[in-house]
This record gives C-alpha cells, structure tokens and sequence, in this order.
C-alpha cells in the first residue's frame, strides 16, 4: 500500500468488510510473523460501539481475524480511556474483554502505563511505554464530533 492511498469499502458488515479492504491492501505483505502488533481502538468511554463514541468490537474483530490467517499472532489491544472513566470498564462493556477471551489477546490498559518523553518536531509528546514497545500500531479511531477539537478521525 502507498501512504498516499486511501480505500474506502461501503456496508453493513464492519468484520467481514474490514478483512476484505485488509485483503485489498495486502497489508500482511507489509508484516513479519515476529511483529508486535497493537491495535488501538477509541474507547474514550465505556459505552457500545451503537452509541457512536466507540470503535466497534467487530472491526478489531476482523483485524484480528486477517492477521490470523497470514499467521500474525503476536497482536496485544491497547487503549488508555478518558480521563473520568475506567478503561477496563470500557474493555468489558464495549466488548473487547469477550475477544481478549476468544483470541487469548492481552488487553493493556494504557491509563496505568508510564511514559516517555519524546520530540517530535517542535512538539514534546508523552508517550506510553507501551506504545513504543510495539513495531507496527493501527489506530482504530471513531469520526465523531468532539468537544474540544470539533470532530476527531
């Protein structure tokens, strides 16, 4: 997949659409079995996916699903939620404590993580150790309205 490539699949089947434009940008080429792979959803609170505010289970789902296949395993599911809720609370209600169990993955709360400083630019950013600790990181984000930046992706 070029970096300057966006795809873009239409449905109402999150799991299999997912593996298919995976299939589609052939990102497994892209990874070596040794890999640690984080998947990050949004789960900026613990509500259901239905709501709008989270990613839903099925996407990550399917992500962990294409990955099996092309015998990528070494996968971990990070997420730090925001700051008034419990992100072992949004693991279990959003229902990703449900794939942890079904795949054996580790879900790692980044809100008791540490972190490293780490210059970016002119920009000084926080980052958990966790996150520096993995070699390939996909985002899962929600396009939604946000209160403090006016939309997030």
């Amino acid at each position: 997949m070029l970096n300057n490539e966006i795809h873009i699949i239409y449905g109402s089947q999150p799991l299999r659409m997912i593996k298919e434009i995976l299939a589609a940008i052939n990102l497994a080429s892209e990874l070596d079995k040794d890999m640690k792979i984080a998947l990050k959803p949004n789960l900026v609170l613990a509500r259901p996916a239905r709501d709008g505010a989270t990613t839903s289970p099925l996407i990550v789902e399917g992500i962990i699903q294409y990955f099996w296949e092309h015998n990528l395993k070494n996968i971990t599911i990070m997420e730090g939620s925001w700051v008034g809720d419990k992100t072992s609370r949004a693991f279990k209600l959003c229902g990703y404590e449900d794939i942890s169990k079904k795949y054996g993955i580790p879900l790692i709360d980044l809100q008791k993580d540490g972190f490293q400083n780490v210059k970016a630019g002119d920009l000084n950013l926080k980052i958990c150790n966790k996150v520096l600790e993995t070699d390939y990181l996909i985002n899962i984000p929600v396009l939604k309205a946000h209160c403090q930046t006016l939309f997030t992706c």
